[in-house]
């Protein structure tokens, strides 16, 4: 008996340290995902931060830059002005009501995921969403970042 709770606490150990580092990864990915947007938009604009908020100033309009985490290879779709839906297995919705609580104009980069951003206009018709604002905000893959802000 000893022994099976001996196993069983390992098992836990090493499982709790595989997602603490799995946390941690993609912490460093968002940090860094942030860096370089920061880099890549102080050519065109001045970006800064308030209330623990980044901010971009281009072209006299003001932008609130938000990042969003879909894992890579996974297709999604914002659904509604506050809903995104991820196809996992099961599904994942995310919450997006804080993107329309305020009017201001937003540009969410999307990181790491690359595929199309699809949105719903109704129960059976889609739109690929590229450099096109959606409601309050501009969905934008990171790999395109440039490419948007030289299109915006």
């Amino acid at each position: 008996m000893k022994t099976f709770f001996i196993i069983m606490a390992s098992i836990l150990i090493v499982y709790l340290s595989l997602w603490m580092l799995a946390k941690l990864a993609k912490k460093n990915k968002e940090k860094n995902v942030k860096e370089q947007t920061k880099k890549i938009l102080s050519q065109y604009g001045h970006v800064y931060e308030n209330n623990k908020q980044l901010w971009f100033d281009y072209n006299e309009k003001t932008y609130e830059l938000i990042f969003q985490y879909i894992p890579v290879n996974k297709e999604f779709s914002i659904n509604s002005p506050t809903t995104w839906q991820v196809y996992t297995t099961p599904s994942t919705f995310i919450d997006q009501a804080k993107l329309v609580l305020t009017k201001h104009l937003k540009i969410v980069v999307i990181y790491p995921n690359e595929e199309k951003i699809k949105r719903y206009i109704n129960e059976s018709d889609i739109e690929f969403v590229r450099f096109k604002q959606v409601y309050t905000y501009y969905p934008v893959l990171f790999k395109d970042l440039e490419t948007f802000i030289t299109e915006l």
